[in-house]
């Protein structure tokens, strides 16, 4: 019975790894690795694992009495890369048998316990980021820090959407909008530069630049269905970026242009 019970665990043990994995952004190839690698590490050698963008399937013990499975209905949140360093030491301690089922199973649970966003911080980061494309793209120093103060007032609004559980999508649409209109507000009120080159500069952080070299990756890997799902996530943000743009694109235009 002691025997059984381990299995589950080790079982637990393995989807929890995946899905901490799937919900943060890694690739299916990483999800499906680790957990083939902790089941194997724990002597589980008839493991069936299949792994797509929102769900994980494992079976351990086919065509046999202890034949069990579990299933993860994954939704993804973020791309969080902490997460997955974290989760990642982890399996490899389990792989090098530091850690009982038991423990590695507390152990990703911890990975769970990360620190709050630093809200200035990345506020600022996206700032500058705004800000250093503008300059990238040849913009002049004024054009630049208006990007750049778009960019950061673009983040907190962003973030405060995502805390009440704004559709994604949505966010895009409005935030773009939002930053569109204050370029058109710092031009028209003075402020020495181009309109174009301060809209491109404001919303680069709305790009899906890693959703899309995801997609990449995944259909190079031959994980088709991911790979696709990740593109289509890319192109509806390009359209749902592209959709508040153009609505403020219109404001403007009914209200005297630039």
């Amino acid at each position: 019975m002691q025997a059984l019970k381990e299995r589950k665990m080790i079982l637990n043990t393995a989807i929890l790894a995946g899905e901490l994995l799937l919900k943060n952004g890694a690739e299916i190839f990483r999800v499906n690795d680790t957990i083939y690698r902790i089941l194997e590490s724990y002597g589980v050698t008839d493991g069936r694992v299949y792994v797509i963008s929102n769900g994980i399937f494992v079976t351990i013990g086919e065509n046999t009495n202890y034949n069990y499975g579990a299933i993860r209905d994954v939704i993804p949140v973020i791309v969080r890369l902490d997460m997955i360093i974290k989760v990642n030491a982890v399996s490899r301690e389990i792989c090098e048998n530091r850690y009982s089922p038991e423990v590695a199973m507390k152990k990703l649970n911890d990975c769970t316990k990360l620190e709050k966003d630093n809200v200035p911080f990345m506020a600022f980061a996206c700032g500058m980021g705004s800000g250093a494309f503008c300059y990238i793209l040849g913009a002049r120093m004024t054009e630049c820090v208006v990007a750049a103060v778009l960019g950061i007032l673009l983040q907190i609004f962003l973030m405060f959407l995502s805390r009440r559980k704004i559709s994604y999508f949505f966010s895009c649409i409005i935030g773009s909008a939002l930053v569109t209109l204050g370029s058109a507000t710092a031009v028209h009120f003075g402020i020495n530069g181009s309109f174009n080159m301060i809209v491109i500069g404001s919303v680069i952080s709305l790009f899906p630049g890693v959703v899309f070299t995801t997609a990449v990756r995944e259909l190079f890997n031959s994980n088709y269905v991911s790979g696709i799902i990740h593109l289509m996530i890319a192109l509806m943000t390009a359209v749902c970026i592209a959709s508040g743009v153009g609505a403020a694109l219109v404001i403007i235009k009914a209200l005297g242009g630039v």
